[in-house]
């Protein structure tokens, strides 16, 4: 009956227009308001009140004074001052049959008040209508509703959560610097002009970019499920700290009270104490500083790579055409097995590093482990739709019995890959040459001339796919 009587209602003022409206005059609820005035909120439902003001620019939530979400609150402010009415419906037009229940008006009612360069100002704030982003409301000491021409009611808060920012780290937080530290070590990342994360501390080093983005996303999606709790004093589990340049923008110390239970206390440099949901972050923060190292030895995209120079035994390089055939254009040209590269290189970007050898290195490192003079060198040649042209430089030392020693792109380190990924790379240009004969299909010929002892046969394929 409630609903039917609501529907009632709207209905009847669609028709109809009160003495005081103009046709198409957009009325609004308070003409005089200016969101970015609002100073301070107040809303009450039931027993259940959330407040909060605004201090320095920022909206902070009290009891207890805990940071806003900057986005929520300023929300609703703009929706009150943008309020206008689609509809008035007197008293008399619903009390004979409804009650305030039928507009959320009853006892269920958010009572909004707030301050600003007009004073105090309230509204009551019912449901949300059937259909379309309206809301009934009320204005205090009234009886009349209001059908108004806004999805208000979904930004009123029912508990201080719903305007408290539970963001553990903010997702549009802008920082170069990742350093996190704990367990008798510390990693310290930074990131470049090109937006990839490099390894500064415990080595220089670069870093498994799909691990770094993981370890920061989950920081991001991190949401705080308890504010205000009791500190404590024990040795922080990782301490993670967010910065721009040499300026710390924020601090989280992690502990962990029970390992068989989710809960993390962090100690947030802008929170205080709080707790969040265990995901797996802290599990990630704990890992050894090797784990975020790159790697791949090659992690350019296949589709990019334009020339390959193979440099031991006999130095030979091969290209891509423009039509995409691969051709061996030093020492001498002959066409390439398209087939045969692309194993080359599918090798070289599945090769893993399983052994950091010696971070670091030296002169006296690279002869040890026969870097000084590699017998195997390749050199990728590239291009790229964003970066433009690119090099990768790859060199092989000594092979033992489970590892070859090798070295990229000049980094002072010198990793272990698995000695079959050297042994499988051509060391002579002729084992990537095309051994095709010809390239068309056997439903293509048509005809087979066969010589013997200058004897011709020939074949022909009839109509109906027969030979004759």
């Amino acid at each position: 009956m409630a609903v039917v009587l609501a529907i009632a209602c709207i209905a009847d003022g669609l028709f109809s227009v009160g003495d005081n409206t103009v046709l198409g005059q957009v009325e609004r609820l308070f003409p005089e308001l200016n969101a970015d005035t609002i100073d301070s909120f107040t809303v009450t439902r039931g027993e259940t009140m959330v407040a909060a003001k605004k201090i320095s620019g920022q909206w902070r939530v009290a009891d207890p004074d805990y940071p806003a979400h900057p986005e929520r609150i300023a929300r609703l402010a703009k929706r009150l001052a943008k309020l206008t009415v689609s509809q008035r419906i007197a008293e008399a037009d619903w009390t004979e049959t409804g009650d305030e229940k039928t507009f959320g008006l009853d006892e269920a009612r958010a009572l909004v008040r707030w301050s600003s360069d007009n004073g105090e100002q309230s509204l009551e704030v019912g449901s949300a209508a059937l259909f379309g982003r309206q809301t009934y409301v009320r204005l205090p000491g009234t009886r009349d509703a209001i059908l108004v021409a806004s999805d208000l009611a979904n930004w009123v808060p029912r508990t201080a959560d719903d305007w408290r920012d539970l963001r553990l780290v903010p997702e549009d937080l802008e920082f170069d610097r990742l350093r996190f530290w704990g367990q008798s070590r510390t990693v310290e990342l930074v990131r470049s002009d090109d937006g990839a994360w490099r390894m500064e501390q415990p080595v220089n080093s670069a870093t498994d970019q799909m691990v770094i983005h993981q370890l920061i996303k989950r920081m991001q999606l991190a949401r705080i499920v308890q504010v205000a709790v009791p500190a404590s004093e024990d040795e922080p589990d990782a301490t993670v700290r967010l910065a721009k340049g040499d300026d710390t923008l924020i601090e989280l110390e992690f502990r962990k009270p029970d390992d068989e239970e989710p809960t993390v206390l962090v100690r947030h440099s802008g929170r205080g104490t709080v707790a969040i949901e265990d995901d797996g972050l802290l599990s990630l923060l704990r890992l050894p500083h090797d784990q975020f190292r790159e790697h791949a030895l090659f992690r350019q995209p296949l589709g990019e790579v334009t020339s390959v120079t193979v440099d031991t035994i006999k130095k030979f390089t091969i290209a891509k055409k423009p039509d995409g055939a691969w051709q061996v254009t030093e020492p001498r040209q002959f066409p390439a097995d398209a087939l045969l590269v692309n194993v080359m290189l599918t090798n070289l970007r599945n090769a893993q590093v399983i052994d950091f050898i010696k971070d670091g290195a030296t002169a006296v490192d690279y002869k040890k482990h026969g870097l000084a003079n590699p017998w195997l060198s390749l050199e990728v040649n590239g291009v790229s739709a964003d970066a433009g042209q690119w090099r990768e430089l790859i060199a092989f030392g000594t092979v033992d019995t489970l590892r070859v020693a090798a070295r990229a792109n000049d980094e002072p380190a010198i990793v272990g890959l698995p000695r079959e990924q050297a042994i499988l790379l051509p060391k002579e240009a002729f084992k990537l040459r095309e051994r095709r004969l010809w390239s068309f299909s056997t439903n293509q010929v048509a005809a087979v001339t066969v010589t013997l002892a200058n004897k011709p046969t020939r074949f022909s394929r009839l109509p109906n796919a027969t030979w004759r």
